[in-house]
């Protein structure tokens, strides 16, 4: 899953999406936006490129998501089965 905002990534779409998924179904996710941080000025095209909010970067954060779906993963570090008694599976 990948949300994608023009606004801060913070209490908007992506975290009402992840709470709602989180309670049935661990999946890869990831959430674009603008980062918790002041904007510089700019068009709104040169803003969509600065965060990353154009269709190249998106391709990318997807590809990024597609490859994480069946990785173990446990505090952000990719875990072998030897370690699946402490990991968290990502379906």
């Amino acid at each position: 899953i990948i949300t994608i905002e023009e606004a801060s990534v913070y209490g908007g779409l992506g975290g009402a999406v992840a709470e709602i998924v989180v309670q049935t179904c661990i999946v890869p996710m990831m959430i674009l936006g603008v980062p918790g941080v002041f904007a510089p000025t700019g068009s709104e095209s040169f803003l969509l490129d600065y965060f990353g909010l154009n269709p190249e970067e998106i391709t990318k954060a997807g590809r990024k998501v597609i490859a994480r779906k069946g990785k173990f993963y446990l505090s952000g570090k990719e875990k072998t089965m030897q370690d699946k008694w402490k990991f968290i599976r990502i379906t």
